[in-house]
């Protein structure tokens, strides 16, 4: 399991690691808590249910970021590169 885990590790580069770290620290809150109401019989209410949707969708962006990002306007150039 180690060796596949380094195997993963090295293969998502730079900006993927990096990535992966935040959106999973960004949705991990959100899950495990749902995770444990759930398990605790304890029922969302629809507005909870789409916070929860909107949290992981949001995280999922972060795992599938572009390696450049380029804005360029007539006054302004703003490129963030890997």
């Amino acid at each position: 399991m180690k060796k596949l885990i380094v195997k993963l590790w090295k293969a998502l580069g730079e900006k993927g690691k990096v990535a992966t770290i935040i959106g999973f620290l960004f949705a991990f809150p959100v899950n495990i808590k749902f995770v444990i109401d759930y398990f605790s019989g304890i029922f969302y209410s629809r507005g909870q249910m789409e916070m929860a949707l909107v949290t992981n969708v949001l995280a999922m962006v972060w795992l599938i970021l572009p390696s450049v990002i380029s804005i360029h306007s007539p006054k302004i150039s703003i490129e963030v590169k890997d």
